[in-house]
């Protein structure tokens, strides 16, 4: 969802664990509790009355109110919710307001490079603590450094920092690191304003600019090219790059060279993963699909041969391994599949999702939100694959569908071409993108991402 899916509204009724909302175009009132105001701005809130008031108006996103979430009530309040609520707030925030307008920062090539010099404050920590500030001040624009001190050190991205509480410990630390943010931030008379971002338009057209301007290895400058006016990868010859590999000796056959070659330097591949309701304890993942710097790929058939990611494979060494980048999009429920369904542990990866949000924070897009892998591809300039839409629509309807054998010539076309598009081309223009500040940010989200879905208990849907 983005910022056309939100809607007005103003505060009506507060108390300590809820408030009642008044919303445009939609009758009854609108419920905001306090777990979904902490899921808004990332950080423990215990009294919704400590950051808003009654008659503030706010940009929230509702949906119909449900039985689940009344059951999440406590029971005295329950049976008031259920006749006062038509509607529950998913996510709110206040209206942010413009930067200067002579601000030498409304031009997004500008937030390429790093600006400001944070004495006394990690680098590693400097883009976690201004991405909480942006996720905080989104919510809750025009905050007294008061209030906004302890939002910011229980944010779920700062409270674990080693020593926090010495480089933050009065507001007088976090008045000084928010005036070496003035692209992101104002502050007068203590009160902070996160300054309003760039449109989707404006961001867009900046990434694919700094998308153009990234050199490619030469043998996939044609390829980019033809990408860039919107040709497809092209199905044969993605057929004849693709491999699939449904024994362990051919498994280590292609993959033990990748291994040999880690053990002198860095190797980054493209990973990928098929299967049904990926995620779930419902779910089986069924194939891995890797991506080699020099354009091949390997279908690896985990649904016929489940030992491919079992005991001493290359694959799972390969998934495994500290010195081989995976570049994948949206690691999480290809996490949850691998760790509790093989007992494999992804680490190292580079997830273009997470990748593509940290962006969005960098260049101060008004909200950040989830990209899909095509539209990813569109913007950098890249083949958009698989636009078979009656090949998507029969893959949605049919339940076991990366269940089927032998698999054919347009389940091995889909599932290689996003692969190979991952590496070298959208690594390189995405990476390139991110600059130290920011990297840092970037890989301790990728780190938490894999954490938490390894840690996640196997729940089914």
């Amino acid at each position: 969802m983005e910022e056309k899916d939100e809607l007005p509204g103003r505060i009506v009724r507060i108390d300590r664990g809820f408030a009642n909302i008044s919303v445009s175009g939609r009758a009854g009132n609108t419920r905001l509790d306090t777990s979904a105001a902490r899921r808004s701005t990332g950080t423990y809130i215990a009294d919704l009355r400590d950051i808003l008031e009654i008659n503030t108006w706010l940009k929230v996103r509702v949906v119909p109110m449900s039985e689940e979430a009344l059951s999440k009530i406590p029971e005295r309040f329950r049976n008031a919710a259920r006749r006062n609520s038509q509607w529950e707030v998913k996510f709110v925030r206040k209206d942010i307001e413009p930067a200067p307008q002579l601000s030498q920062f409304n031009v997004p090539e500008r937030y390429f490079t790093d600006t400001g010099s944070f004495s006394g404050v990690p680098r590693e920590a400097v883009g976690r603590i201004i991405s909480a500030l942006l996720q905080i001040t989104t919510m809750l624009n025009n905050l007294r450094l008061q209030k906004l001190l302890p939002l910011v050190k229980s944010h779920f991205k700062v409270k674990e920092i080693p020593e926090i509480g010495r480089y933050l410990a009065t507001e007088g630390d976090l008045e000084r690191f928010i005036l070496n943010c003035p692209q992101y931030f104002t502050i007068s008379l203590s009160v902070v304003k996160r300054c309003c971002g760039f449109s989707e338009e404006v961001f867009n057209s900046a990434l694919t600019k700094k998308a153009l301007e990234i050199q490619l290895p030469m043998k996939r400058r044609q390829t980019a090219a033809a990408s860039a006016a919107g040709d497809p990868v092209d199905f044969k010859d993605v057929l004849s790059q693709t491999e699939i590999i449904d024994s362990v000796g051919a498994c280590n056959r292609v993959l033990d060279p990748i291994l040999d070659q880690s053990r002198r330097e860095t190797v980054v591949i493209g990973l990928d993963c098929e299967g049904v309701k990926l995620g779930t304890a419902n779910g089986c993942l069924t194939l891995v699909q890797i991506s080699t710097w020099d354009g091949k790929a390997f279908l690896f058939d985990a649904f016929k041969n489940p030992q491919l990611l079992k005991g001493n494979s290359s694959l799972k060494k390969i998934l495994e391994h500290n010195n081989i980048l995976k570049v994948i999009h949206d690691c999480k429920s290809d996490t949850y599949s691998l760790y509790h369904g093989f007992g494999v542990k992804l680490k190292n990866v580079f997830d273009t999702s997470i990748a593509m949000r940290t962006i969005m924070e960098q260049l101060n897009r008004n909200r950040s939100y989830q990209v899909g892998f095509k539209t990813l591809c569109e913007l950098l300039g890249e083949g958009a694959s698989h636009k078979d839409d009656a090949f998507v629509k029969k893959m949605l309807e049919t339940p076991d569908f990366w269940k089927s054998r032998p698999l054919k010539e347009e389940m091995i076309y889909y599932a290689a071409s996003d692969a190979l598009c991952l590496v070298p081309s959208v690594y390189l223009k995405i990476n390139g993108m991110l600059t130290p500040r920011w990297r840092d940010l970037f890989t301790w989200s990728c780190n938490n991402a894999m954490e938490n879905m390894q840690r996640r208990g196997y729940q089914g849907n």
